[in-house]
């Protein structure tokens, strides 16, 4: 049996399978527009998509906060004070490159991007067709995590608050700024259960032992009910659903050894399948947008195509600016 609490192979197939999720969430969204007849295929599509909803996402989140904590758990303050050059340096390192490439080719389609949006979707803040929120929601809570190393002296009480206090006034300010955009916001709070997880894990082992099946019972069961409550009455339960989606992962998840070549390889390149896969959508819906409304399945396998092969031709250069930017 796996004696890691949470394996980084599994948590690599658990990424694989939510990006993919969010490939076809993002296909979706170039899709719908172009349909004039929905078949029964399509609608049960939009149903799953809809019903996913942000939550797809909360893996990402869960084991980031996770995974930065270990790390600083593990490696002490020499970790902690990295964290600006391995963690937050590269990822917008690399982002910002794919945001130029957007750029690029919205001005060959034809579009015109303001220079104030070119600069805003640099920080993430606005996008040129680019996903954008997950990676300005992402970059943040490596900051809260890298001030919470540094103000908490080893208590883990401390961090897990100065997480959480900075996490709940990031909602704040992003309800005022981003309003209804919720997806801005609403699962963010999977990152400090990640922390909490990892500052935790030896108590939360000993009741995962004792209890895992009602355990994992009761999560998924109130996960499904914040789920249906987060469309039906109000979106302000997602916040929770997020929280218990996270938890019920960490349960059932707990040392399990997953493999699966396909999906640990999407898991490993988790970034460039996120920040690329809308480069070939955004270009096949631009240029040949009657192909889409007619052969959409067709447009979904060859945007995954497109999409792996710049996952393949970016990854070691991402691979190359992360390990240039760790030796600051």
């Amino acid at each position: 049996m796996n004696t890691e609490f949470l394996s980084k192979k599994t948590c690599a197939v658990i990424n694989g399978v939510f990006i993919i999720m969010v490939f076809f969430a993002h296909a979706w969204q170039y899709i719908a527009p172009a349909l004039g007849h929905w078949t029964i295929f399509d609608n049960l599509y939009a149903s799953v998509i809809g019903w996913s909803g942000q939550y797809i996402v909360v893996p990402f989140l869960l084991f980031s906060g996770y995974g930065v904590t270990t790390s600083i758990m593990e490696k002490g303050n020499a970790y902690a004070r990295k964290i600006p050059s391995a963690r937050i340096l590269p990822t917008l390192i690399n982002f910002d490159i794919a945001v130029c490439i957007f750029i690029a080719v919205n001005l060959i389609l034809g579009f015109r991007p303001s220079l104030a949006q070119c600069l805003l979707s640099l920080s993430g803040w606005d996008s040129v067709g680019n996903s954008n929120w997950y990676i300005f929601c992402i970059l943040w809570c490596y900051c809260f995590s890298f001030v919470a190393s540094l103000c908490s002296k080893h208590s883990k009480e401390a961090h897990l608050m100065i997480v959480l206090v900075l996490c709940l006034l990031y909602i704040v300010l992003l309800s005022v700024f981003k309003g209804n955009q919720r997806w801005w916001y609403d699962t963010i709070l999977a990152y400090p259960t990640g922390v909490a997880i990892a500052l935790y894990r030896e108590k939360l082992a000993i009741l995962i032992e004792r209890w895992k099946l009602p355990l994992a019972s009761g999560l998924m069961a109130l996960f499904i009910f914040l789920l249906f409550a987060g469309r039906k009455w109000a979106p302000g339960y997602n916040f929770f659903g997020s929280i218990a989606f996270a938890l019920a992962l960490t349960v059932l998840l707990y040392r399990k050894n997953l493999n699966s070549r396909i999906l640990n390889w999407c898991g490993s390149h988790l970034f460039v399948l996120y920040i690329y896969q809308r480069l070939p959508m955004l270009i096949l819906a631009t240029l040949f947008p009657a192909f889409v409304s007619s052969h959409q399945y067709i447009y979904i396998l060859v945007c995954a195509v497109i999409t792996v092969i710049l996952a393949i031709i970016t990854k070691p250069m991402c691979d190359k600016i992360s390990k240039l930017c760790k030796a600051i």
